[in-house]
């Protein structure tokens, strides 16, 4: 109390922060709203963080309480450090992920050079390019600022670059377009809706420009009210006759039928021309624990 009582704020505090408190004094005096002001001030015990509120009492009077907030402050700045750690953690988790499947997909890559069946051959580079879109989503995770959802034109956009590497005989004569508005998700769903993406956007570049013809294969869609809707088509032949994607057994469409489960979604064939598919799932994800490996029949 000696070193308070009786002396002006300009005597205890800095000019700045002396006239910060008159100026709040006031104010609070002349609105009847309270002010409240984060200061630090050296005391005996140290530099200290201090937490105030200025309410006025009557025309000329101010009462001024204060606390000292140094345990909250230093609580505060070790969980930013500690959450600043963990991002760089889960940074170098997405990163060393990523650099472990392109070594799994390089061994895939060596084995399928061993294969002189070129129907083998070829199953192992779709295998390949599986491994390659998984990758690609934990590398965009990597540099992106949020770890745990992506934009779906982000993902949408890696899948077709590493497909038009994979298939570029093919992928030189065909023009990949997408058109998708905005829309983010969650990694749960990022995973299996792009392995939905690229085995239709693969078939599409197998089948409906197997013959050497150019086109178009197109990606589009966005948000559509609680859903997101992605349209995977191109401009070939079609479906062949008698082919029913809910029965058909190629380890691509039963791939696409259990992934689509896994995110409470459907993926649906759509009137031509050419081969047309509709994937839709709910943009917030099922709070039902959902596993990143589809679960495939037996």
């Amino acid at each position: 109390p000696g070193g308070l009582i009786g002396r002006n704020l300009r005597e205890v505090f800095e000019p700045e922060l002396a006239g910060l408190f008159l100026d709040s004094a006031r104010a609070a005096i002349d609105t009847g709203i309270p002010r409240q002001i984060e200061y630090e001030l050296e005391v005996p015990a140290g530099l200290r963080h201090f937490e105030c509120r200025i309410a006025g009492l009557d025309a000329n009077t101010a009462l001024y309480v204060a606390r000292d907030v140094t345990e909250r402050y230093l609580h505060e700045d070790e969980m930013r450090r500690s959450l600043a750690e963990k991002e760089i953690l889960l940074r170098e988790v997405h990163h060393r992920v990523k650099n472990n499947l392109q070594i799994i997909s390089s061994l895939v890559a060596l084995q399928a050079d061993q294969f002189r069946d070129p129907a083998d051959w070829e199953l192992m580079q779709e295998t390949q390019q599986r491994i390659h879109s998984i990758a690609q989503l934990h590398e965009l995770l990597y540099e992106s600022k949020d770890f745990a959802s992506i934009e779906v034109d982000d993902l949408v956009a890696g899948i077709l670059d590493g497909l038009a590497v994979t298939f570029h005989a093919v992928s030189r004569k065909v023009e990949m377009r997408r058109s998708i508005a905005p829309a983010t998700i969650k990694l749960e769903t990022a995973v299996p809706v792009g392995l939905i993406v690229n085995e239709l956007a693969t078939n599409s570049l197998k089948y409906a420009f197997s013959d050497g013809r150019g086109g178009t294969l197109a990606v589009t869609g966005g948000p559509d009210g609680a859903d997101i809707v992605l349209v995977v088509k191109d401009d070939g032949p079609g479906l062949p006759i008698g082919v029913d994607f809910e029965d058909a057994s190629t380890l691509g469409f039963v791939l696409v039928r259990s992934l689509a489960r896994q995110v409470r979604g459907t993926v649906r064939p759509l009137r031509g021309p050419g081969a047309q598919f509709e994937l839709r799932f709910p943009a917030v994800p099922s709070p039902r624990k959902t596993s990143l490996v589809p679960a495939l029949p037996s």
